[in-house]
């Protein structure tokens, strides 16, 4: 079997201070990223139109990429 290196990072819709507290609280060793202008959520076409308790922010999506960083999979859900 041949050996992966993997790296996981997250993007937050959230201001950069709330998604670091968020990701002390998960005890998350990765990255979180802020996208608090939501450019990286619209143009990968994930924000949540529905009126709901959090209008505007992201759905939840995996992204496998290829070495290359394109898109290889995603996976959306949460």
């Amino acid at each position: 079997m041949r050996q992966c290196k993997n790296k996981l990072v997250g993007i937050s819709a959230d201001e950069p201070k709330v998604a670091g507290a968020y990701r002390y609280g998960l005890g998350a060793s990765f990255p979180l990223l802020s996208d608090q202008e939501r450019t990286a959520i619209d143009t990968l076409g994930l924000r949540d139109e529905t009126e709901g308790e959090y209008p505007g922010c992201a759905i939840p999506t995996t992204f496998v990429l290829k070495p290359d960083l394109t898109i290889y999979n995603s996976e959306k859900g949460g």
